[in-house]
This record gives structure tokens, sequence and C-alpha cells, in this order.
């Protein structure tokens, strides 16, 4: 699918496309606003606002983007999102609340997230801390030009097409899709999830954490990385408002299989440390069928009071019934095409022997409503200690 597709509500509301709203405007022979110093930054929030496109009052916003231009991005991108949080978010939330538990959990957990924070938040609004644990690369800070930004924001809305239609990343394409010169990782894609969250970005730092184990941090700068050797990862800090606590979350680029596991003993070391945690699994590839994935189910299964997964991601038959409180929702199905050697008959029954409830939403593969399925898993013993005085 295009991306034209995602903007078409863009392209009509801009009068000609995402190049004629990022293009110079004329200012009547007015010279544009000169561009900031090298040694200048927006604010993380304002860096935020302008990724999100959300509004902005700024004196000097034409010294980052062609304020024209950015007002028709932020209206196109208000439409395509608020149907994205009617069809998804929304009804997540509401679900999440009613069955999840409105409690804040100490530690979230997304192995194979990608950058979908989005999907986290809504199942998870008030955790202490939330961790994400993927491939793709984490990327810069874009460096932001009046007149110059258009390349930036074309990927950016490339990179969230398929989220945005079918609230899941496809894996394939993110592979290229996050790796430009103009968009080089997740960062200013989770930066606009927390945009649209209108939450207030207090801190971003980089992360790279040595074979040694020691935990190096850089602040976040525009166009500025922080390479070497090691797991890079970022940490951002946010607050929903003056009166809530701070939130923080973390991702780093890391490969989930046993060899990576085994060699990284100082990194599993430090989510050890994050635990007890909430599990989130959904559109990860089936990949926690496969032995050379064995690792990191098992940590899940030993550190995770709640598990939250779509069929995608721990076969049924390792959360066992002794052990764990089990609630299936929504219906169960072939996994797609691509994937149908991972057809569980185990689940099948189960959800043929069980009473399950209906999901208000589409999730995982089969994105549609009435087609999607959640196991939502909580530990035994976790629940014994919830009840007893």
């Amino acid at each position: 699918m295009s991306w034209g597709v995602c903007l078409c509500v863009w392209a009509l509301l801009a009068g000609g496309g995402p190049a004629a709203a990022w293009a110079p405007t004329d200012h009547g022979g007015a010279a544009l606003p000169a561009a900031p110093r090298q040694d200048e930054a927006p604010s993380y929030q304002l860096l935020t606002d302008l990724i999100a496109g959300n509004p902005v009052r700024d004196h000097n916003l034409g010294a980052w983007v062609n304020p024209a231009g950015f007002r028709d991005y932020a209206a196109g991108m208000q439409q395509v999102w608020q149907r994205f949080e009617h069809q998804h978010l929304q009804p997540i939330r509401q679900w999440a609340a009613r069955e999840v538990g409105p409690g804040g959990a100490a530690t979230v957990f997304y192995p194979f997230s990608g950058p979908d924070l989005a999907n986290m938040l809504a199942f998870f609004p008030r955790a202490k801390n939330y961790v994400m644990l993927a491939l793709e690369p984490v990327g810069t800070l874009p460096v932001l030009r009046p007149g110059a930004n258009e390349p930036f924001f074309q990927s950016l809305e490339y990179a969230l097409n398929e989220l945005l239609h079918f609230n899941f990343f496809f894996t394939e394409r993110m592979a290229n899709d996050l790796r430009r010169r103009e968009l080089d990782g997740v960062l200013p894609l989770l930066l606009f999830f927390l945009g649209r969250e209108q939450v207030q970005v207090k801190d971003v730092v980089f992360l790279l954490q040595s074979a040694e184990g020691q935990m190096q941090e850089k602040p976040a700068r525009p166009g500025e990385k922080f390479s070497g050797p090691g797991i890079p990862g970022v940490r951002i800090v946010f607050q929903r408002s003056a009166a809530d606590p701070e939130q923080t979350i973390y991702y780093f680029s890391f490969n989930l299989n046993n060899a990576s596991w085994r060699r990284s003993p100082h990194f599993v070391a430090f989510l050890q440390g994050l635990a007890p945690l909430q599990t989130l699994v959904k559109a990860a590839s089936y990949l926690m069928f496969k032995p050379h994935y064995g690792d990191i189910r098992q940590f899940i299964l030993d550190q995770s009071q709640v598990v939250l997964q779509t069929d995608e991601g721990i076969p049924v038959r390792y959360l066992h019934a002794s052990q764990w409180e089990r609630r299936f929702f929504g219906v169960y199905k072939q996994p797609i095409a691509l994937f149908r050697n991972c057809y569980q008959p185990d689940l099948a029954a189960l959800y043929s022997q069980q009473p399950t409830t209906p999901l208000p939403f589409g999730i995982g593969y089969h994105h549609r409503r009435n087609s999607s399925n959640l196991l939502l898993a909580r530990r035994i013993s976790h629940l014994v200690e919830e009840k007893s005085p």
C-alpha cells in the first residue's frame, strides 16, 4: 500500500499534497525566518508537538517549519488520527479499564514491539516503566528547518501508514522505512505517539549498555547519534499532568533470539531488575513458537505477573492452567496464510469448551473486528497475594 493512501486527507486539505504543503511560502518578498544557530534546538516538548502535528503556540515557529505547511499537516493528521482512535484506541482503552484493571503496574514489557507505543499505552496507561524491545534502530531526533522538512514528514507518514490502517507494523517494511537518511529509527515515532497522547515530554536520553554492563547515557539532540559497541537504547520521561507521577519509556534495539540473549547477561539482569512485569505480545510473527526464541519465552513466563497476548505470542500450552488464570476473548481462527503452520489445536479446543467474551476491536494479524483474539493470563500465586490481607 502506498503512503499516498495515508496522506489522502492531508493532500486534499493541503491543496496539492505534501510537496505543496512543505514548500517555502511566498512572504511577499520578505525573507524566511532565520534558521536557528547550530547550537540551538527546540525543546523536547516543542519537537514532540511538531512531529505529532499538535497545535503549537510558539513565537519562533517559523524557525523550525513552514507555518502554513505545518498547519496543513496538522489538520490532515488530526483527521487520520481521529479515525484511528475511534476504531482502535478508544475501544482498547475502555476494554482494558474493565478487564485488565486501572491499576498502575510497575513495568509493562513489550517484546517484538517495533515502535508501537500507541497500543502499549492504550492497554496499560498508568505504568511506572515501559520496556520495548525490537530489531529496529533507535535513530535520531530530526533536524527541522523551514522549507527543508518535506522528506522527514513524508517518511514519517509512510512509516506510520500500516499502524494507522491495520494497527500493526509490517516487519519487512519497517526494515526499510526506519533506515532512511531522513528517518533512521523509531525515536520520532515514539515522540509522535506521545504527542498524540497529549503528554508532557520531560527528557530524552540515549542509552548504550556495554558488554561489561555499564549503562552509558547521552542527552538526545537533533541530528546527533550515540553509537559504539553495546546495546543501544533510549529513555523518554513523560508526565500526563502536573498532578501525575512521571512515567518512563525504555526502547532498546535488541535481537531476542537465544544467541543474542545468552551473550547479553548484563542486559538480561537489567530487565530482571524491572520485574515483576505485565507483558504485552501482539503481531510477533509467532517467533516464540520456535526453539531459538525459547529464552525470551521463558523469561516472560518467569518474570511476568500478567501476560496479555494474541495467539501470535506464546503457545498456550506453556501457560499452564495450574499456574495461570486464563481468560479468553474474541474468536480463534486459523493464523493468516503466512503462518498457517502455527495453528494451535489445543487453543481451538479451549475456545470451543470455555466461555469467551467478544472483543470490541480488532488486534493482531486478524485486525478486523470480530476476527481477533486475546488471552489474558494472570499468575495464580500473584492473585493469591493480592487477595491476602
